[in-house]
């Protein structure tokens, strides 16, 4: 919950896997946005890597993290990581990661802005 007007540091960790020996190579993307009701319009860009088939008795992994802060007020937020398969690759994929938010109260200068 944020206390008050300021940033979130959201940091995402994760991965796309699949378990199918054809269909893939695939791009896969993350980007970290924010659900809340009262969102700014704010997401991260995307990052992409590259989705190997399954190798003989293990699973395709394609590693994915994203770091984004986003503008926010005060109450509660809700941030998620969405994994999307880019192009026409036919394997199932399924998705897992991690996000570590922080809240950071004031700019560079001590003020609202992260920028000069």
């Amino acid at each position: 919950m944020a206390p008050g007007p300021g940033f979130v540091l959201v940091v995402a960790a994760g991965e796309a896997l699949t378990d199918t020996v054809s269909g893939c190579p695939c791009t896969v993307t993350a980007r970290i946005i924010d659900r809340s009701a009262t969102a700014p319009a704010s997401a991260s860009v995307f990052v992409s890597n590259t989705l190997p088939n399954k190798p003989s008795g293990l699973v395709g992994v394609a590693a994915l993290a994203n770091t984004h802060v986003f503008p926010a007020i005060a109450g509660t937020r809700a941030y998620a990581l969405n994994v999307t398969r880019i192009d026409g690759g036919t394997a199932t994929i399924k998705a897992d990661g991690a996000l570590t938010a922080v809240f950071i109260p004031f700019g560079y200068n001590g003020g609202t802005t992260l920028a000069p």
